[in-house]
């Protein structure tokens, strides 16, 4: 280990098989498992853990003190997080009392898929301050707290640099199956089709991220694709496999974090719209990350070679996440004609709308969707019902890890009242509206599985 003190940087030889070792910004992090809680998150190495407290680590050296403090607790089943993070913030201001506290600012985020709230808070003693940066958040049945803390002679500059490298590793999740449960469903479907598999499948196999799911069927069997459907917990996402010259090669997303995900592969809908099941297994996936709003599903597709043209097309005329996501809604205001509604009718894809340049705000938020998940910019697909009764769609973007209100429809062009025409009319208004004043438009709202 070699310290250098006029950068604070230690560098840390270690074996090829210490994987659990990370660089950020020149310092060394090694990664913290608390596996009871599902927990992890990386700390600088020189980092020593509390002799006198569980689940506190601390730096002290050259008059500067930093400790990272994590808490978990269990809660009702009514507590959100909302809820937790103000039961907390009073229980701190009884603790400390109104004048031995302040605090200094708050704010909302969304780290690796866990919705996060901040509070920046400073504490008063006789002769001295604290600060402290506070992160609540949920999962599952229990709240988690974790505080950094650090005093008035430290570095600000450096000591938040630190807190948004730890902060960017916290994963939470829990892997636990019960491998007795598990089995390998081929239903009927499956050998009436023909089906056979080339690649290997089979229960409660460890994979990362994805999967190849390959094969071939019957040729006198007419369907264009499967359905697949992925799930983890009450986490879903439905894609398409596609079929061509009675093969099938593609791959099955994971994408809901570490742990066990339930596939199940089905038929088309027939005119009754009713599926027949073909097969059903689960898979264990072993990666912390959670891709689900990058990964293609039933009408968005990022991977295509025309999505992939447009996205680099649009990444010409812009650098950051917001300028593309800008530049996309004015690409389909310049390219696109609003058309409402499709009567129930099966919807276009993103890249059938691409093709068409025709389509309502269902297609629309598909495409706009397609483009920016292939910029590998995370976007949900939201649907709402206003009062009317009239059903809409629209995005939500993640931009530096803040989850953004998009409208690329009603950012493209408006319906003119008097004349019933489509009028094209960018308006970048739609980018970042404010989230309760839009939401409030709808009766009910809720996330597409795409």
């Amino acid at each position: 280990v070699d310290w250098d003190a006029e950068s604070r940087t230690v560098t840390i030889t270690y074996p090829e098989e210490a994987d659990s070792y990370e660089n950020f910004d020149g310092v060394f992090y090694r990664k913290i498992d608390l596996k009871y809680y599902g927990l992890s998150f990386m700390i600088p190495s020189f980092w020593d853990k509390s002799e006198i407290y569980d689940y506190i680590w601390e730096f002290q050296g050259f008059d500067t003190n930093m400790e990272i403090a994590v808490e978990t607790e269990e809660l009702d089943e009514d507590m959100d997080l909302a809820g937790f993070s103000t039961e907390n913030k009073q229980a701190l201001l009884k603790l400390y009392t109104s004048s031995g506290l302040t605090f200094t600012g708050s704010d909302s985020l969304s780290v690796n898929n866990l919705d996060m709230d901040v509070a920046y808070i400073t504490l008063h003693g006789e002769g001295y301050e604290l600060y402290q940066v506070i992160f609540y958040f949920l999962g599952e049945d229990r709240g988690y707290t974790i505080t950094f803390t650090y005093d008035s002679k430290t570095n600000e500059e450096d000591t938040l640099s630190v807190i948004r490298n730890i902060m960017g590793t916290t994963r939470l999740e829990s892997l636990s199956v019960s491998f007795s449960e598990e089995h390998y469903i081929e239903y009927d479907k499956f050998f009436e089709l023909g089906m056979n598999l080339t690649g290997p499948i089979h229960s409660n196999m460890e994979v990362e991220n994805s999967f190849p799911f390959t094969g071939y069927v019957n040729e006198y069997e007419e369907m264009e694709y499967f359905t697949v459907k992925v799930s983890k917990g009450d986490k879903t996402l439905v894609s398409r496999i596609p079929i061509d010259a009675y093969e099938f090669e593609t791959p099955i997303y994971t994408p809901f974090g570490l742990g066990k995900h339930d596939i199940v592969i089905a038929t088309p809908p027939n005119d009754e719209n009713i599926i027949d099941y073909i097969m059903q297994f689960s898979v264990i996936n072993t990666s912390f990350d959670s891709i689900r709003y990058l990964v293609p599903s039933t009408y968005v597709d990022p991977s295509d070679p025309l999505i992939e043209s447009l996205a680099d097309d649009i990444s010409l005329q812009a650098f950051t996440d917001s300028e593309k996501a800008l530049e996309m809604m004015e690409w389909i205001s310049s390219e696109i004609i609003y058309f409402p509604g499709n009567n129930g009718a099966e919807p276009q894809s993103a890249l059938e709308l691409l093709e068409s340049k025709k389509g309502d705000c269902d297609e629309i938020s598909f495409l706009f969707a397609s483009v920016l998940r292939n910029l590998e910019i995370p976007v949900k697909i939201m649907a709402g019902k206003l009062p009317d009764g009239t059903g809409h769609a629209w995005t939500e973007v993640q931009i530096n890890g803040r989850w953004l209100v998009v409208d690329p429809t009603w950012g493209a062009g408006y319906i003119n009242e008097r004349t019933g025409a489509y009028v094209k009319e960018f308006n970048p208004d739609y980018f970042n509206i404010d989230r309760e004043e839009y939401e409030g438009q709808f009766d009910s709202i809720e996330e597409m599985e795409y």
